[in-house]
């Protein structure tokens, strides 16, 4: 009788799957380094579990078929582990592909400024989950499909590399020994069906398998991965620095030089580093430098040393010396604050990071500072160096908007170095700003009316735009681009108030920083930051933050100079300023919801990728926790995550209790219902056949019963003669004309259960376990 060719066997093709599989784990163990936390590595992994599943499901159907099936699948993952505040009662929505465009135009710009490991942003994780899902996938077409299991390792390795390449943890063993473990799994899964083609290859009996016939095999395996996680560290120049170096971190420092350093801090590929920390329970705006003059083109500091206006202190020392007419407020205090630095010299000036309004150094061994009372900055002879600790004592002046309304006759001669604007600038910006601020009433009003005109009316934050300084920069800034980042922004209002004859300058230094566990504020070179500051005669200068989009100033609450309107309070228990939902001291927007661990910064690119409005911190809703039950918050679906665990954990149960309860009864049930002996036979062989294939000697497409039986004979003696004696009545039940006898079919039975015992013994516990679950009966 012709045959077929000789099929993979059941077990054979579980060993190929579990290989990609373990693969596409340690892939994805590996390549979540890149996130803080666990649980984006733990998403990441089910990610590969569910890409290889949805190949192995649509394996033996077409490549298109397969892959169509994998984009939806990567669709749903997308939705459940990225975006789930987008879905639709689990499902993808018009939000959720609204969303992922959102999060792609953001990619590009969020991996060069993040470095590695980063929070699991909406856009880094998108591109994650899709690059490992990928790679799953195609790890299984290559090594399955294919047969071309080189091929398929080098989706996992190039990730992995990549992880590698970002990160400066050091050597890590442990994924190496994953990765060459799970690669040498899919290579030998792959050599195994080559060598089957050969002749068979798994024998049933311990002493003819296919590990004690290669003899060696094992340790060798076993020295390789030794060797390659070991032999590196031999080499010369191990740890040494790479030829071209791609990391995201480095040993430069990360210098300060207004302007164009903040940009480049912003939006190059150069390394995020940890500059300083605060210990406060008030946050601020950290200032490093104040620049007062204006020539048409650029800001720049009149004294950028110290050397002209500044006066040399010891620290510690008592009160710094402030400048003439500084009166403090009387219902306002100070406040300490701590500075650790943590980097060698990030800012080349020697500037000290301080508060707003310093009046005095209380620790640290800092030797002689210069102390510029007019600009309120300091310089440190030497620099700055890691471990540098020093206090501060300030005094934050938030007044009421009231209080500044007061205020009056801010153009007097006394300030006029720092209302000075160049001769030649152009004519219209002084236009500009009488048109912003017709409306306004007080200085006051002018300043704020400023400074909300750039929280709407079109304009837009964003790094991607060029540092220009020819003459039309700012016109053009201010009436056709309206787009640019905190350099732009800050220029643009201090000209705008200079225009209206008020004081005014531009604070360099840095936003507030990331909250930390432990009650710190963690300042990074990505905070850098420009904004702009006004003198107010009897509070000194006051902050004002023109960037739109950008984070708010801490003391921007309801109710301050910062943000004048009154907050009014929902049904909820929230306060929201109807004029100023985003607490920026400006209308327009929407009330944002954001996560309180994150920075202004992420908070808005959180809000950006999912279209929802946001709060800052003080005013922020949480995104909806996942709980039991999960929740929602009208403008999408919150995944029960602990629900579907659970019930696929109980579905698992319920499969492992039912499934050989229901192949017993029906094997059972099938010799029950057969009432002719010949009938009675064939049922007894068909339950054997079944037995045989749960243990792998199932019966082949195109082979004969004695064919059947000849193969299990070579590979098992089997005693007493039960398989011959059931194939031969199998097969005059099957062909003969007379029909057995009610005694030949007992027989029959009888012999199915001893031919089915003396497999089972020979087989091992392990493969009756498995073999025990395997589809079909």
């Amino acid at each position: 009788m012709a045959r077929r060719a000789d099929p993979t066997p059941g077990h054979q093709r579980l060993l190929g799957l579990a290989a990609v599989a373990a693969l596409s784990v340690a892939t994805a163990l590996a390549f979540g380094r890149v996130f803080t936390g666990r649980q984006a590595t733990l998403e990441l992994v089910a990610a590969a579990l569910a890409s290889v599943a949805i190949a192995a499901l649509f394996e033996r159907r077409g490549l298109l078929l397969a892959t169509i099936a994998s984009l939806v699948g990567l669709a749903f993952a997308i939705t459940w582990i990225v975006l789930p505040q987008t879905a639709w009662y689990g499902l993808p929505s018009i939000q959720t592909l609204r969303a992922v465009g959102r999060s792609l135009e953001f990619v590009g710009q969020q991996a060069r400024v993040r470095v590695a490991p980063t929070p699991a942003l909406p856009p880094l994780m998108l591109a994650a989950v899709t690059a490992v899902w990928t790679a799953a996938f195609s790890s299984h077409a290559l090594a399955i499909r294919a047969g071309s299991p080189l091929l398929a390792i080098l989706p996992p390795i190039a990730l992995v590399g990549f992880a590698d390449t970002v990160l400066e943890d050091g050597a890590r063993p442990f994924y190496a020994i994953m990765l060459l473990a799970a690669a040498l799994a899919v290579v030998f899964a792959d050599g195994l069906r080559r060598v089957r083609q050969w002749g068979p290859v798994w024998s049933g009996s311990r002493t003819r398998r296919l590990g004690s016939s290669v003899r060696g095999s094992r340790p060798v395996a076993f020295a390789v991965i030794a060797a390659a996680v070991l032999v590196p560290g031999l080499l010369p120049g191990f740890r040494s620095g790479p030829l071209v170096d791609f990391s995201t971190a480095g040993d430069e420092g990360a210098g300060l030089d207004p302007f164009i350093s903040i940009h480049a801090q912003l939006t190059d590929d150069a390394p995020v580093r940890n500059l300083f920390e605060v210990v406060t329970s008030d946050p601020q705006y950290w200032r490093l430098l104040s620049l007062d003059e204006f020539d048409g083109d650029e800001w720049r500091s009149s004294d950028p040393v110290g050397s002209k206006d500044g006066q040399t202190v010891t620290v510690p020392t008592g009160p710094l010396p402030q400048p003439q007419r500084y009166v403090p407020p009387s219902d306002t205090t100070t406040e300490p604050f701590t500075f650790r630095i943590l980097t060698d010299g990030f800012d080349n000036g020697h500037a000290l990071p301080m508060v707003q309004t310093p009046e005095q150094i209380t620790a640290g061994d800092l030797g002689d500072v210069t102390w510029d009372p007019y600009r309120g900055q300091a310089f440190v002879d030497g620099g700055l160096d890691a471990g540098l600790e020093y206090g501060i004592v300030s005094r934050v002046v938030v007044p009421t908007a009231e209080q500044l309304d007061q205020v009056i006759d801010l153009s007097a001669a006394q300030y006029g170095q720092w209302t000075a604007l160049p001769e030649t600038l152009d004519p219209r910006i002084g236009q500009i700003a009488d048109e912003w601020t017709k409306n306004a009433v007080s200085d006051y009003d002018k300043v704020l009316a400023i400074q909300q005109h750039f929280h709407s009316n079109g304009f837009a934050y964003t790094t991607d735009v060029d540092v220009a300084d020819d003459a039309d920069a700012l016109l053009n800034f201010l009436t056709q681009t309206k787009a640019g980042f905190c350099q732009q922004y800050a220029t643009a209002m201090a000209v705008l108030v200079r225009e209206l004859g008020l004081p005014a300058r531009i604070a360099v230094g840095y936003q507030a920083g990331t909250p930390q566990d432990d009650g710190t504020y963690l300042v990074q070179s990505k905070d850098a930051h420009a904004w702009v500051e006004v003198f107010f005669e009897g509070y000194g200068w006051l902050p004002f933050e023109p960037t739109p989009g950008h984070g708010t100033h801490p003391n921007a609450e309801p109710g301050t100079y910062l943000n004048p309107v009154e907050s009014s309070t929902n049904a909820d228990g929230t306060t929201t300023n109807p004029d100023d939902p985003n607490n920026v001291g400006g209308g327009g927007g929407a009330e944002c919801v954001a996560a309180a661990n994150l920075s202004p910064r992420e908070r808005q690119l959180l809000c950006q990728v999912e279209n929802r409005p946001q709060r800052e911190p003080g005013q922020f809703v949480p995104l909806p926790s996942v709980g039991a039950t999960g929740t929602s918050d009208g403008s999408g679906y919150s995944v029960p995550y602990r629900l579907i665990f659970l019930g696929l954990l109980l579905a698992l149960g319920v499969l492992l209790i039912v499934v050989p309860i229901v192949k017993s009864a029906w094997r059972r049930r099938l010799l029950r219902r057969s009432r002719e002996p010949r009938d009675h036979v064939l049922a007894a062989y068909r339950v054997f056949d079944g037995e045989a294939a749960d243990l792998g000697f199932g019966r082949r497409d195109g082979e004969t019963l004695d064919e059947h039986r000849a193969r299990l004979a070579a590979a098992i003696a089997f005693t007493d003669g039960h398989l011959g004696r059931l194939t031969t009545q199998a097969i005059r039940a099957a062909y003969a004309a007379d029909a057995p006898t009610p005694e030949e079919a007992r027989s029959a039975v009888e012999d199915a259960h001893g031919a089915i015992r003396e497999l089972r013994k020979d087989a091992g516990l392990i493969r009756r376990i498995v073999g025990t679950y395997r589809p079909g009966v």
